[in-house]
């Protein structure tokens, strides 16, 4: 299940980053005191959103599991 979460969250990173990429790069070419991108921030922030995905449903099947099912089938 977590699978397809983590799939649609590595297209989004992919997408994401390089247009992180050239807005902060035509952004911060404006200062007068200039600093490098470093790839690595963009790797880091892709795995600390795959990371929270895996966690949200790691999160959500515990919290389905405890659940007492009696409760679940009293609203269907």
């Amino acid at each position: 299940m977590s699978r397809e979460y983590v799939k649609w969250v590595i297209i989004a990173v992919v997408i994401a980053s390089p247009v992180a990429f050239y807005i902060l790069k035509g952004w911060l070419g404006n200062y007068k005191y200039v600093i490098d991108q470093n790839p690595l921030i963009y790797l880091g922030s892709g795995f600390a959103a795959i990371l929270i995905a895996i966690l949200t449903v790691c999160f959500q099947a515990y919290k389905s599991a405890i659940k007492n099912p009696v409760e679940a089938l009293r609203y269907e």
